[in-house]
C-alpha cells in the first residue's frame, strides 16, 4: 500500500515540515515510516526526512520525537554511522524512561544493542539485549521477546557459543511462528544458517538461506532478500561453485549500493577477506568476469540465480 503512495506521503511531510505547528505530526508520521523505509531499501531518503524534522522540530520530549529518534537510529546503524546511531537512540531511551514507556524503552535498548554488536562490542550487546528482553517479559511481550532473543543469538554466535545461539534462535522462531511473523521468521531463518555455518553444516545452512530468501523475496524485503543473497554466495563460494558465489556477491554489492545499504563493521573485514581469498583461488581474469556479469543483474535476475 505505502509503495504506491510514496509521493503523497513525501508530499504529507514536506507540508508538515514547512508549518511549525505541523511539525509534531511530521515527526508522528517519520516515526511510523521508519521500517517502510528500511525494507523497501530507501534508506537515504528516510534519513534525510529525520534529519529535517528532528532537527528542526521542537526538541520537548514527547512520545512522537522519541519514536522518530527511533528510527533515525535503526537507519543510521543500517549504513554504519554509528555514532549517529548511539545519539539518536540514547535520546530516545532518555525520553522513554522520562515517561515511564516501557514498550519504547525495550526498543532502545535493542537498538542500542544491535550498534553495539555491530561495533563488535558484544558484552555491550549483551547487556542491552538482556536489559530490554527483561523488559519485554515483564510486559508479555512476545513480539518483542522473540526479537530480544534472535539478538541474543546473534551474540552468542559470533562470541563462538553456537549451541546457545542455536537455543536462542529457535525459541525465537517458535514465537514467530505462532504469531505469523514472516519477517521475523525470514530473519530467524538466515540467523540459524549462520549457526550452521559456524558448525561447518553446509546443506543445512544452504537450506536456511533459501527458506530465508524466499520468504523475504515473497513479502517485499529488499533489506532482508540482500542479506540472505549475500549468505548464500559465502555458501555456494566456500562449498558449491565458486563463480556462481562470485557472481552473487556482484549482484549484492550491486544491490547495496541502490538501496544505500552497508555491512555492519565486523562483517565487512570477514566479507572483504573472502573476496581476496576467491580471487587468489579463481585468479583475477576469472574472478573480474564472474563479478562484473553479477554486478549486471537486476534484483529480479540476482533472486532467480540464487534459488535456482
Amino acid at each position: 500500500f505505502l509503495e504506491r503512495h510514496v509521493r503523497p506521503v513525501a508530499s504529507a511531510l514536506e507540508h508538515a515540515d514547512g508549518d511549525p505547528e505541523r511539525r509534531e505530526t511530521g515527526l508522528e508520521m517519520a516515526g511510523a515510516l521508519w521500517r517502510f523505509w528500511w525494507v523497501r531499501g530507501y534508506l537515504d531518503e528516510g534519513r534525510g526526512w529525520f534529519r529535517r524534522l528532528l532537527d528542526r522540530g521542537s526538541p520537548d520530549p514527547t512520545r512522537a520525537r522519541a519514536a522518530a529518534l527511533h528510527g533515525a537510529g535503526v537507519l543510521a546503524n543500517l549504513q554504519g554511522d554509528y555514532d549517529d546511531a548511539d545519539r539518536r537512540n540514547g535520546e530516545a531511551l532518555e525520553i522513554r524512561r522520562a515517561l515511564g514507556d516501557d514498550h519504547g524503552a525495550a526498543g532502545s535498548l535493542s537498538n542500542l544493542g544491535n550498534t553495539a554488536f555491530d561495533r563488535g562490542d558484544y558484552p555491550a550487546a549483551r547487556r542491552r539485549h538482556e536489559e530490554s528482553l527483561a523488559l519485554k517479559r515483564a510486559r508479555g511481550d512476545l513480539r518483542g521477546a522473540a526479537v530480544s532473543l534472535n539478538n541474543l543469538g546473534n551474540v552468542a554466535h559470533h562470541e563462538g557459543d553456537h549451541d546457545a545461539a542455536r537455543r536462542f534462535h529457535e525459541e525465537s522462531l517458535a514465537i514467530k511462528e505462532a504469531l505469523g511473523d514472516a519477517a521475523g521468521i525470514a530473519a530467524s531463518l538466515n540467523n540459524l544458517g549462520n549457526v550452521a555455518v559456524g558448525v561447518r553444516r553446509w546443506d543445512e545452512a544452504r537450506e536456511r538461506f533459501r527458506q530465508s530468501l524466499e520468504v523475504r523475496r515473497r513479502i517485499g524485503d529488499r533489506h532482508g532478500a540482500l542479506v540472505a543473497l549475500e549468505s548464500l554466495a559465502h555458501v555456494e563460494s566456500r562449498v558449491g561453485d565458486r563463480e556462481k558465489g562470485v557472481r552473487l556477491f556482484g549482484a549484492a554489492s550491486r544491490w547495496h549500493v541502490r538501496i544505500g545499504s552497508r555491512h555492519p563493521r565486523m562483517i565487512e573485514e570477514v566479507h572483504r577477506t573472502r573476496l581476496e581469498r576467491l580471487r587468489g583461488e579463481m585468479g583475477e581474469a576469472a574472478f573480474a568476469a564472474a563479478w562484473t556479469d553479477g554486478e549486471g543483474l537486476d534484483e529480479a535476475a540476482a533472486l532467480a540465480l540464487a534459488l535456482g
